[in-house]
């Protein structure tokens, strides 16, 4: 498969967008890409290195998605029936 690369820069400083992105994970990630969906109690991004992104579910499931390298770093893979998803996250200064 062809490897796809985005950039995207927005107005905040490069620390500030790493710890939003970690700290309000919750509140913009969309339940659908879940495997709680609906039923999602809680998702948390533990940002130490080799920390991991960790949903939870109703009835105690849990399912850890995530892998934070360092702290500039998030790498993503999560499986499911039909994908794979894998992507890296640079959160760098252009200034």
């Amino acid at each position: 498969m062809e490897r796809i690369s985005k950039s995207l820069k927005i107005g905040i400083r490069s620390d500030l967008a790493y710890q939003k992105f970690v700290n309000e994970f919750s509140e913009w990630w969309p339940k659908e890409y879940t495997w709680s969906q609906d039923k999602l109690e809680e998702i948390k991004i533990d940002e130490r290195k080799n920390g991991l992104c960790t949903e939870i579910g109703s009835n105690g499931f849990r399912c850890d998605i995530h892998l934070v390298l360092d702290k500039q770093i998030v790498w993503y893979n999560h499986f499911n029936i039909k994908y794979f998803h894998e992507f890296i996250l640079y959160f760098t200064s252009t200034t």
